[in-house]
């Protein structure tokens, strides 16, 4: 004789927010790679270096970070590494983009465990 059990359990996902998991993140990854361009920038009145700017976005699993140099010659300037202003800007968040993914990945797979448990659910914004 075969005896075969079997139980399911399903889980709605929906209440765990992503884009309210991922916001603070690309946040604190953002003002990272501002500190970062700043660190890198050559000064020689400072102008150049004070008129980074950041900003992110979250739009459902989408995330961006710009950064923006508004003096007219920052593309011109050359900085420590080589780069002038625009390429400097797009490898550092290049470089930042893979680790961010990385903490972003774990948030969500963290609260997905916890809703798991809860019986709760994921929202995908």
């Amino acid at each position: 004789m075969n005896v075969t059990a079997t139980t399911t359990k399903t889980v709605d996902f929906t209440s765990v927010n992503i884009p309210t998991l991922m916001r603070p993140i690309v946040a604190r990854w953002a003002a990272l790679c501002l500190s970062e361009v700043k660190a890198t920038w050559p000064v020689d009145t400072g102008l150049s270096k004070a008129s980074w700017q950041v900003s992110s976005h979250v739009e459902g699993t989408l995330a961006s970070i710009t950064l923006v140099n508004t003096t007219s010659y920052a593309a011109y300037v050359e900085g420590k590494k080589g780069f002038n202003g625009q390429e400097l800007a797009a490898a550092i968040v290049a470089k930042n983009v893979p680790l961010m993914n990385l903490e972003i990945e774990r948030a969500i797979a963290t609260a997905m465990n916890n809703a798991t448990r809860s019986g709760g659910s994921v929202n995908r914004g």
